[in-house]
């Protein structure tokens, strides 16, 4: 409030010095005024009911630079443009901060608790601290393998065992020593440190302690002294965090026209290289490639002092010729250059090598060994392999043997079935039977499995001859089936016998 200042303290005995306090007053507060609103709802906009600042602001970078707007702004304000962002070309706009403490895990430990994951690499640098502690490495062992951390002794039921790395990359380093003291006491150690920037941790005894108030380090003795010395036996660890290279970045290009807003990455087409510019030493690899390339020479003539496997595109002749050098001679890489002559006669032949193996020959080809695909698995054909290598079932040759069957019948012969035989495992053709009755007559009809197959025949005293003009074929390879005959008929029938006439398919 310190432009608004009484003009008449202590001195209202007149109108006019009154007046010139009020006026005073009333100026002020419509100076105050801002877009037709009072100091009070200015005021509003800005604090909470508590009087806590509550501004909402957002903040954006394009191709017009660094811009903000509150909640209540309909457009972006800006604040930089991507010229004064960048500042001067080759200008030093600041230091990289160095890396810290990075994926801490608390864990609290069950009774006797000796392994606690941790995922980390053997690369990374790990510290362990039991109940706020640090542990000497000598404590615990690391395996990146299976991601755990083991102590070597068991911890005590809720023990709180903090697990963290340091954050590092190509250019940072972690180093730890550690000083056990052998003497009464000890305040001053000779410390090994980095010539780039670096931040130091101490802990004396597993403790953190604090910089200036209970040590000092001096870069230029390389020493850390303890502002209260340290006594036998105490352990004193001093773990250095460091930058191996430079820091200072020469400046950043921000715009969308020079980095790519995805990758980060400079566009090539801003990057300004001739061609030609880059040296082959500075592209990995390339020297010792073109010393591995091969050389070809397109020319009329051949090289001079050519050396062993140099390619050569003789153009003295048409169509031009691949040559290579063997080490004495130019060879053509044709194939044609090593096959012999050939000749009308010799149309259609294949090419073979020579019963010595040094040449090529000439020869029909010899068909008489090969099997047609087209004469795989059919009739007349080769029968094929199964998926057991087997022949295929359907393929085996049809192997016929003749047999017969009989069957007596002694006595009186009534009308019934008769059951001849059953049969299993086997496959066979009924191709025809004989029957004959001592006396009287009846008609008979052979039955398979209950169901009755070929013709009814007649048979009497004199014997019944059948050839069938329709085979009976019987398979019971898998399932077994039983053979009969079925008698009607009868009269005075007496003494049946019956002869079957078979084909045995297996």
């Amino acid at each position: 409030m310190g432009r608004l200042a009484q003009l008449n303290p202590n001195n209202y005995g007149s109108s006019s010095n009154i007046q010139a306090d009020f006026e005073n007053i009333v100026r002020y507060l419509v100076a105050a005024e801002r877009g037709n609103k009072t100091v009070a709802e200015l005021i509003t906009s800005i604090f909470d009911a508590t009087g806590q600042f509550d501004v909402a602001f957002q903040f954006t970078y394009d191709a017009d630079g660094l811009k903000y707007k509150t909640a209540s702004d309909a457009d972006w304000t800006v604040l930089a443009t991507p010229e004064d962002l960048r500042g001067d070309p080759g200008r030093d706009i600041g230091d990289v901060a160095l890396p810290i403490i990075t994926a801490r895990v608390d864990t609290t430990a069950t009774a006797s608790q000796t392994v606690f994951p941790y995922v980390h690499t053997s690369s990374d640098y790990i510290f362990v601290f039991q109940n706020g502690l640090l542990l000497s490495e000598d404590d615990y062992t690391l395996d990146p393998d299976a991601d755990t951390v083991t102590l070597g002794s068991g911890a005590t039921l809720n023990d709180i065992i903090s697990i963290y790395k340091a954050r590092g990359s190509g250019s940072i380093s972690t180093t730890r020593q550690d000083f056990t003291v052998t003497g009464a006491t000890q305040s001053v150690f000779g410390l090994t440190l980095p010539e780039n920037e670096y931040q130091a941790q101490v802990f004396l005894n597993g403790i953190l302690q604090a910089p200036t108030t209970d040590y000092v380090i001096s870069d230029g003795t390389s020493s850390l002294t303890l502002m209260q010395a340290a006594v036998t036996n105490d352990v004193l660890s001093v773990i250095i965090i460091a930058s191996t290279s430079a820091t200072e970045i020469p400046g950043f290009m921000l715009e969308g026209v020079y980095t790519d807003n995805k990758t980060g990455k400079i566009p090539y087409d801003r990057v300004a290289i001739d061609d030609g510019d880059i040296p082959q030493a500075k592209v990995d690899g390339l020297a010792d490639h073109l010393l591995e390339a091969a050389v070809i020479n397109v020319a009329a003539t051949a090289p001079i002092i050519p050396a062993s496997g140099e390619l050569w595109i003789d153009t003295s002749v048409t169509p031009n010729q691949l040559k290579f050098y063997d080490g004495s001679q130019w060879l053509s890489t044709r194939p044609e250059s090593t096959l012999p002559s050939i000749s009308t006669g010799e149309a259609n032949y294949a090419v073979y090598i020579n019963s010595t193996g040094t040449g090529f020959v000439y020869k029909p080809v010899d068909f008489s060994a090969l099997v047609y695909k087209s004469s795989l698995g059919v009739a007349g054909g080769t029968a094929t392999l199964d998926g057991d290598g087997r022949l295929a079932a359907a393929q085996l040759p049809l192997v016929r043997g003749t047999d017969v069957i009989n069957m007596a019948l002694s006595g009186a012969v009534a009308d019934d079935t008769y059951d001849i035989r059953r049969m299993f495992g086997e496959r066979i053709r009924i191709i025809g039977l004989t029957a004959s009755l001592s006396s009287g007559s009846c008609s008979i009809q052979l039955s398979v499995s209950g169901a009755t197959v070929g013709s009814v025949y007649a048979v009497s005293s004199t014997p019944t001859d059948q050839l069938f003009g329709t085979v009976i074929e019987v398979d019971a390879e898998v399932l077994s089936k039983l053979l009969s005959v079925v008698v009607t008929s009868q009269s005075s029938a007496d003494t049946l016998l019956l002869s079957i006439v078979i084909e045995r398919l297996n």
